[in-house]
């Protein structure tokens, strides 16, 4: 009884399309959002429908600009002047990229010799991860999906074998090309090079060993002309970076999946010492779990998990969107390792995968919240705007809301809506004089004594 039901397990999970209609389940609430995170998807709605003029346009060969991203821009400035009013449609479009992106790396597992099971619960774990969730959900995080996305596809390009004469040129020539376009999107897949360099170390296939020097000309090219804009910053301060940083960022990215409690990365740097003394230790048991069920998975989720994450661990900011690609290697890992362990380091491994999916399912619905609070707040804010004069129009928080999301939601937005932002509407102290509160679902009552803005 028991083989039947494994072997029906086996050829369930065998089948691709099960797979990804799973997965489109699990991202069903993420598609479904009514509205936006922060301010960037309305910077980038009013850079690609301006008021007047003609929209903006990307220039792909303005190497010196700090965020250097014009295949992401390009699509993300396309995507915003087509989809920017139908909130729930432009979140499906992002949740079916990372479905794409999960189905990428069941695919990648199989090709390594994994079973249709530990490929399809890696797809699946990929999905649920917080770090996952908070890119999938976030209308924002275009240019995180493409580059972990050419980097999944070189993994499914370098997994077919290795390859003599031509047929090994051409999938190094792939890799290469494939390099090239995920710097396009982002400068974090400098670390696409580091990753396959180090599959190489594990394998000593000739394959890997070509296709890291393939991949490392792509990105020695960007950094030779690019390396000083980077280093420099864009000037406003934002985007620091120190050397001493690494260590401590390396030990954040890894327990962050733990911290159930937490939506957000950075809130991490506020979080109690015995918090984090906690997550430190649980992380270690984890990280001790799988080494005890192969320390060959352990090695390669420290070292790839580290090399993926290279180009970040020196900034002075954290952030959830900037671990994607170690989502996917932490997935892969625990579910090769979950098919593989036995005894106490199973029952740690298995906590460990619960208490992440718990986290990933709670980012969920702050996503889904924070939709939910911005779809009612920026109409009604847009609609005051729209009958007040162009005096500041002072908006508090009340009782029990928190002001981070309503200044996301008014940070340097130009218009929405065909309305004029700019500084026209204030966030002020919650003990300040205001004209209107704002209420937990992110609707305007307007303040007795206040001027409501007139």
């Amino acid at each position: 009884m028991t083989t039947s039901l494994a072997g029906i397990a086996e050829r369930l999970t065998s089948s691709a399309l099960l797979v990804a209609c799973v997965g489109a389940v699990v991202l069903l609430p993420l598609m479904l959002i009514p509205g936006y995170f922060s301010s960037d998807e309305y910077q980038w709605a009013a850079f690609a429908r301006p008021l007047a003029g003609a929209p903006a346009t990307i220039d792909w060969a303005d190497f010196k600009v700090f965020q250097y991203r014009p295949l992401t821009f390009r699509l993300w400035l396309w995507l915003s002047a087509a989809l920017f009013d139908t909130p729930r449609l432009f979140h499906t479009v992002f949740a079916l990229l990372g479905l794409a992106n999960a189905m990428l790396l069941r695919l990648v597992m199989i090709r390594i010799g994994s079973t249709p099971a530990v490929a399809a619960l890696a797809a699946l774990l990929f999905l649920l991860h917080p770090y996952s969730v908070f890119v999938n959900g976030w209308v924002g995080t275009l240019a995180d999906q493409l580059w972990v996305g050419m980097g999944l596809l070189i993994g499914v390009v370098l997994a077919r074998g290795d390859h003599d004469g031509w047929r090994g040129a051409a999938v190094a020539l792939s890799a290469m090309a494939l390099t090239a376009v995920a710097l396009l999107a982002k400068e974090a897949a400098v670390a696409i090079p580091a990753v396959v360099g180090l599959a190489w170390a594990f394998t000593r296939r000739r394959a890997l060993l070509l296709a890291a020097v393939a991949t490392a000309v792509p990105v020695a090219i960007y950094l030779a002309l690019r390396a000083g804009v980077i280093l420099a910053g864009p000037g406003d301060g934002h985007y620091g970076w120190s050397v001493l940083l690494p260590p401590a960022r390396v030990l954040q990215y890894f327990s962050f999946p733990l911290a159930v409690r937490l939506p957000e990365m950075s809130t991490l740097e506020v979080t109690r010492r015995w918090a984090l003394i906690g997550l430190l230790l649980a992380t270690a048991a984890w990280f001790l779990a799988v080494w005890r069920t192969s320390p060959r998975l352990a090695l390669w989720w420290l070292l790839a998990g580290v090399a993926s994450l290279g180009p970040v661990l020196i900034l002075s900011s954290i952030s959830g969107q900037y671990a994607y690609g170690f989502a996917a290697i932490s997935a892969a890992v625990w579910a090769a390792a979950l098919a593989r362990a036995r005894g106490p380091a199973r029952l740690v491994l298995i906590a460990g995968v619960a208490v992440t999916i718990a986290h990933g399912v709670a980012v969920g619905w702050h996503m889904v919240s924070y939709g939910q609070r911005a779809a009612v707040f920026s109409p009604a804010v847009a609609e005051l705007l729209r009958t007040d004069p162009p005096r500041p129009l002072r908006l508090r928080p009340g009782e029990g809301v928190g002001p981070w999301l309503y200044l996301r939601l008014l940070h340097e937005i130009p218009h929405y809506r065909g309305v004029v932002f700019g500084d026209r509407v204030q966030l002020v102290a919650p003990d300040a004089p205001a004209d209107y509160e704002i209420l937990r679902d992110g609707s305007l009552r307007r303040v007795e004594g206040g001027t409501g803005g007139r």
